[in-house]
């Protein structure tokens, strides 16, 4: 008999494993977003040609808050969207902007903007 013949012990486990897959895969996971008033959107500021993750460090930097409230951040168009855990902590956070931040030899001036879409502080895409 050839080996070819014979069902592979792989392709068996291959087919349980996707079948396990499957089976999480169509069961519906209820992802909440973050509540509107949790986040703040800090634009890149005209002088600055690229908004980094080390600027965003440096603008971290000069202002007063614990990461422990900071959920994290995303790049959006240009400027960073970031998340903290309650609205107490992100308005603690934005009422210290606008604030001047050192990037290399150059003073840049970081402040608040609408959401990028819509409103001043935004949830991925709820006005």
């Amino acid at each position: 008999m050839k080996d070819a013949a014979l069902p592979s012990p792989n392709l068996k486990i291959a087919k349980a494993y996707f079948a396990n897959i499957s089976s999480i895969v169509s069961c519906s996971i209820a992802i909440q977003p973050p509540a509107c008033d949790c986040q703040v959107y800090i634009p890149r500021p005209s002088s600055l040609t690229l908004f980094t993750d080390s600027t965003l460090d440096s603008l971290f930097d000069s202002v007063k808050f614990d990461d422990e409230d900071m959920e994290g951040y995303e790049h959006r168009f240009g400027g960073k969207l970031i998340t903290f855990n309650s609205s107490k902590a992100a308005s603690a956070f934005a009422s210290q902007l606008p604030v001047d931040v050192l990037v290399g030899k150059k003073s840049h001036r970081f402040h608040l903007a609408p959401g990028p879409f819509g409103g001043p502080r935004t949830c991925y895409g709820a006005a």
